[in-house]
């Protein structure tokens, strides 16, 4: 077993040869990591993990800061406030997706299995539907259910959305289309384009919220107006992320192709296009 105890036992990484494959400059593995810190039982800061690694040149300190680093937003690790490192799981904290809820609240779901967390609506307001993060959950008074404070967002997926622009008293946000998205981006002035009050846009996310405040963001697009023709197609575009632009060279190509079928084309194959489908 590993040891941070006065004892000086050498330090082994189980995983050693493995990461010499991976990386021309090798760094103790996450398992080793992991186990170091299951031993010792308490949080422990960077001088005393760098110590217990051996780890003295200043690469080597700088990819072990990475390491920690990527554990960490992986929901392997957690820092707490005085800058410690302790295991997630030894810390009772619970990594998952956001689901938000139009009424504002939302649920973590698990990574792996587990029991749905209940997050409230100020829980909410740091984070948005969609993104990873970690919580630490107690039983609530709502017949005993799981119930979770984020402690920390390990993964922002919201970078843009898509929603309706308002302006009152020269602040302008964005609601967002999807209503589990329960925060309206907010639009600095300046930042909205050519945007008209009631359009349909899309929004780039600045800042993203924290418990004090709403995310902030810039048009990046703007859509038209509802009803305008062939927005439907526009939205799920957008919606659900598809690729609408191409290579110019796939687009010269396709400016070649006819806009009617020509006969020879329509050969060796059965013509449906008179059926009401």
């Amino acid at each position: 077993m590993l040891s941070m105890t006065k004892s000086k036992k050498a330090f082994r990484d189980p995983y050693a040869e493995r990461e010499a494959q991976k990386y021309e400059n090798p760094v103790p593995s996450r398992e080793a990591i992991m186990a170091l810190l299951e031993n010792a039982g308490q949080p422990q800061s960077l001088k005393k993990i760098l110590t217990a690694l051996e780890i003295t040149d200043e690469d080597g300190k700088i990819a072990i800061r990475r390491r920690l680093k990527a554990m960490t937003r992986d929901g392997q690790l957690f820092r707490n406030r005085k800058n410690l490192y302790g295991l997630a799981k030894q810390m009772d904290m619970i990594c998952g997706l956001i689901q938000g809820h139009p009424d504002g609240f939302g649920f973590v779901i698990p990574d792996g299995s587990g029991e749905d967390i209940f997050l409230s609506a100020r829980e909410m307001r740091k984070a948005l539907h969609g993104d990873r993060v970690m919580v630490q959950a107690v039983q609530s008074g709502r017949g005993g259910k799981l119930e979770g404070n984020i402690v920390e967002v390990l993964q922002r997926n919201n970078h843009t959305v898509l929603g309706h622009y308002h302006a009152e008293g020269g602040v302008g946000y964005v609601i967002p289309d999807d209503r589990r998205i329960g925060q309206d981006i907010l639009i600095p002035q300046g930042e909205a384009g050519k945007a008209n009050p009631g359009q349909i846009v899309v929004a780039a996310i600045d800042q993203q919220p924290n418990e004090h405040t709403q995310p902030v963001g810039h048009v990046t697009e703007v859509l038209g107006e509802h009803m305008d023709p062939g927005m439907e197609i526009e939205i799920a575009i957008r919606k659900y992320e598809l690729p609408n632009s191409w290579p110019k060279a796939v687009e010269k190509q396709a400016k070649r192709i006819p806009a009617e079928v020509l006969e020879d084309h329509k050969a060796g194959r059965l013509d449906l296009r008179g059926l009401p489908l």
